[in-house]
């Protein structure tokens, strides 16, 4: 997502700064709609801003590469029916909901309570159950091997998790509470086609971003821009 690759300062001192370096904790975008919806796991909402606010197992790196997210590492059965994730410890959801294998399972099952909202990934078809072994192991079993499901499972949606405690009547199929991630910034406001504000997430497993506040500006003729 190209407003989180500003750089946005460093360690250097005042006197060591170039001229045309700019240090900001502050970023302001410009995007031709509202953010809408940012359910992870419905297609409404703008990707930039789930990519920010939500977390999956695995990601995809700028080169194309599977790597850890909120599992740490993985193994595949020789069948390649079996994913065994080890999840990361200490991660907490933005409202201090506990991330854990339970946690991953009820997200899961939320994506298959609409099913057939996903069937443009192959794998949601594929998939036979989930499996909590113990808090920090989650499992996957499908039907038979399918050598793309870790791309799948690395897209910003529907493989993203939203704090259980955000769920409606159980499930995200209806849309969820609030917007609660695990994610590096959380959705501090939005005013519907006007502006919407992100800022850092202080419970953020990771290293925290030096730009501390997104603010992204709707301007409908689709004019974008950096400040």
């Amino acid at each position: 997502m190209s407003l989180l690759v500003v750089a946005c300062g460093g360690d250097k001192s005042e006197g060591e700064k170039t001229a045309n370096e700019v240090v900001k904790d502050e970023i302001v975008y410009a995007n031709f709609r509202d953010i809408r919806d940012l359910n992870p796991h419905n297609y409404a909402g703008e990707l930039y801003a789930q990519n920010i606010l939500y977390e999956g197992l695995v990601k995809i790196s700028p080169k194309g590469e599977i790597v850890p997210s909120l599992a740490e590492s993985w193994e595949i059965s020789e069948d390649g029916k079996e994913y065994t994730f080890h999840l990361r410890k200490g991660v907490l959801f933005s409202d201090g909901e506990k991330f854990d294998a339970n946690a991953v399972k009820a997200n899961f099952d939320a994506i298959m309570d609409n099913k057939d909202r996903h069937g443009w990934l192959e794998g949601v078809r594929l998939f036979n159950k989930f499996e909590v072994v113990d808090e920090n192991t989650f499992k996957i079993y499908l039907n038979e091997p399918y050598f793309p499901m870790m791309i799948e499972l690395g897209v910003i949606r529907p493989f993203r998790f939203v704090s259980p405690k955000a769920f409606k009547n159980g499930t995200t199929k209806d849309g969820v509470n609030e917007y609660i991630g695990t994610g590096p910034y959380v959705l501090k406001q939005n005013t519907v086609d006007q502006e919407a504000i992100f800022e850092v997430n202080e419970k953020y497993w990771g290293e925290k971003s030096k730009v501390k506040t997104i603010r992204v500006k709707v301007i409908p003729d689709g004019q974008k821009f950096f400040i």
